[in-house]
Parts: C-alpha cells; sequence; structure tokens
C-alpha cells in the first residue's frame, strides 16, 4: 500500500499530503516524451503559447486519458473515496510559470466555485526549486484564521497580507513522479518566479456528484461507470440543432459565433447549419422557427450565445414551445429547461 494519509478537517493535521506512484511516474514520462515528440525538450526555450497548446492537445489524447484514470483511480483508493459519487475534471487545467512571472495570488479553489468536497490535485511536469515553486498553509487552524481575515475582504489580501501569508506557508517541495492533493478549503498561491528555470504543471479535481456546494457545470466531469471513467450521457445525441445569430447593438456577432462554435466542440453537438436573424424587425426568424420552421427543416433546437441575446417576446415564445429546444450557451441551460425533454 502506498502511504496516504486521508485528508481531514482536523485543526492538528497537515492540510496537504504527497503521494509517490508508478502511475504518476508513467504519466509524467509519457507527457515529457510527447512534448518531445512535438519539439519541446527544453522547457526554458519554449513559446509559453505553443507550449500551452501542445498541453491542452495531450490532454484529449488517448495515451494521456488511459494514464490519467489509472492516476486518479490511486489516488480515489487511497483517499478512500466512494467511486460510484466521484467526478473527474475531463480536461486538466495547464500552468506556465515562467521566471519573473507572479502565478496566482493566495486563494481557495473553493471561491472559484468548487465544492467543499473537492480535492485537488498537482502535478509537476518540470522540476521545482526553491523560489519557483508555489506555497500552501500547514495547518487547518492557520487556514481558517486567515480564510476569515480574506473573507471580509472579499478575498482580495493587501500586500502585508500577502507577506504574511507566504511566511507562514510552505513552500511545495517534490520529485517528479509525485503529486500534492488538498482540499478545496485550502489557500495557496504562487508568488514571483525568482529562478531562471520555467515551471510546468497541471492540476486537475476530483469532485462529488451529491456535493450542492459546487457551482461547477456536470459536462466539465467524468464520472465512473461500467469500471472506468467515462463522460455522462451527452444531453445533445441524437438531437440535430442550427446557430443562430442575432446582430444589433451591444450584440457581437463575431463573439457570438465564437462562443457557440467552442461549445458545439465540446459537447460533440450535431450542427446543420446556421441562422442570422432580420434583426430590423425584433425577432421573427426567431419565432417562425418556433412555429414550425423547425419541424419543416427537420431541426430539433437552435443554440444561441447567451439568453440575453432574445428579447422577452422570444423568451416566452420558447417557453410556450414544447416542441424545439433553445440551448442558451453562455448559462448553459435550455429555456425552460425542466419541463422539456433534454
Amino acid at each position: 500500500m502506498r502511504s496516504l494519509s486521508r485528508l481531514k478537517s482536523i485543526n492538528t493535521m497537515k492540510t496537504y499530503n504527497y503521494i509517490n506512484a508508478p502511475e504518476i511516474l508513467t504519466l509524467v514520462t509519457n507527457f515529457s516524451e510527447q512534448l518531445a515528440m512535438d519539439g519541446v525538450s527544453d522547457f526554458n526555450v519554449s513559446k509559453h503559447k505553443n507550449l500551452r497548446n501542445l498541453m491542452i492537445a495531450y490532454f484529449k489524447a488517448e495515451l494521456f486519458q488511459s494514464d490519467y484514470f489509472r492516476v486518479a483511480k490511486v489516488i480515489i483508493e487511497e483517499m478512500g473515496l466512494d467511486v460510484s459519487t466521484v467526478l473527474l475534471q475531463k480536461i486538466p487545467t495547464p500552468r506556465i510559470f515562467r521566471p519573473g512571472d507572479h502565478g496566482t495570488s493566495f486563494h481557495s479553489d473553493y471561491w472559484y466555485g468548487h465544492g467543499d468536497q473537492t480535492i485537488t490535485v498537482w502535478t509537476p511536469l518540470s522540476s521545482i526549486e526553491e523560489g519557483n515553486s508555489f506555497f500552501i498553509l500547514p495547518t487547518y487552524e492557520l487556514n481558517a484564521s486567515f480564510t476569515k481575515a480574506l473573507n471580509e475582504s472579499n478575498g482580495v489580501a493587501s500586500p502585508a497580507q500577502e507577506e504574511l501569508l507566504a511566511q507562514s506557508s510552505h513552500s511545495v517541495s517534490m520529485d517528479i513522479g509525485s503529486s500534492i492533493i488538498f482540499p478545496s478549503n485550502i489557500l495557496h498561491g504562487s508568488p514571483c518566479n525568482k529562478t531562471d528555470k520555467v515551471r510546468v504543471s497541471f492540476d486537475f479535481r476530483i469532485a462529488n456528484k451529491n456535493d450542492i456546494t459546487s457551482t461547477k457545470d456536470p459536462e466539465s466531469y467524468f464520472i465512473w461507470m461500467n469500471n472506468t471513467f467515462v463522460a455522462d450521457q451527452n444531453r445533445f445525441s441524437g438531437a440535430n440543432y442550427i446557430k443562430y445569430i442575432c446582430g444589433g447593438k451591444h450584440k457581437n456577432t463575431l463573439a457570438q459565433h465564437l462562443i457557440i462554435e467552442s461549445v458545439v466542440k465540446e459537447y460533440d453537438i450535431s450542427i446543420s447549419g446556421q441562422e442570422a436573424e432580420v434583426e430590423r424587425f425584433g425577432q421573427p426568424i426567431f419565432r417562425e422557427y418556433l412555429n414550425g420552421l423547425a419541424h419543416m427543416k427537420k431541426i430539433d433546437g437552435l443554440i444561441v450565445a447567451s439568453r440575453s441575446i432574445l428579447d422577452d417576446e422570444s423568451i416566452q415564445a420558447a417557453k410556450d414551445c414544447n416542441t424545439v429546444k433553445i440551448y442558451c450557451a453562455l448559462e448553459n441551460e435550455f429555456i425552460d429547461f425542466k419541463n422539456k425533454a433534454d
């Protein structure tokens, strides 16, 4: 058995734990080999934007996901979590911390919508040195004290508080092939990188699907099913949609296209075309689709960039229609979703 103490909210216990496992080393090794094949063998001479894009592309590769699932399973078992209730972040977050960079101010992941039952797993792809690591409060007692103070300032630390937080924190020190694990409510941050070395890492979260304190979209996570991690049932499967674009004052059409196209790609939505609104006459085209045009064209629904694109009359018409789905990408919801089959 690997030695990893389960994290518990007890003031006398450490807020974080390291885990060393062959599964982590395999993942990191394969990751480094893939980046080398992509021309990135030395992080210190790689371009920031290019490296980030390469990392994100590899997160979606079959080899990474296979390694990723094994690492997650090890952590879940060591933490004693109920795998049937676990949610695993689909796309990890890449981090590139260059010399002179200020990474993040002290914060907790809970502040950013992660549930209080969520844990963060942080894994370096490069060596960690004194001066380019991140800092984390080591005890629950300290964390409670600083969290109370920062809550009073809406999570914004003064320069003096940032300095005191850094002095009270542990600088993370670990070898390649290790990960650090900590709960979502623990304060941590990355002060300035004072070394001449780039720090490259990624992090992901393991959440609980029954945690009502989370504000994150379920589509952002894998679930455990049939002895592996899978994407939850795609609520867009079997349906045919079109993009709906509406111009006008304060309605940037380019932004609408970008939002819709990104969501379509991420959720694998079947799109058969697009429709532009005759904006000079309000939104008659939208209502024509609700009143029979969608059926005639064999369209199941429309995707709009945001609910705010539509006027009140169109929103009410969408609520009254029980045959055409209207999906709002920015809000990640269907209009009157509860009363419509998804």
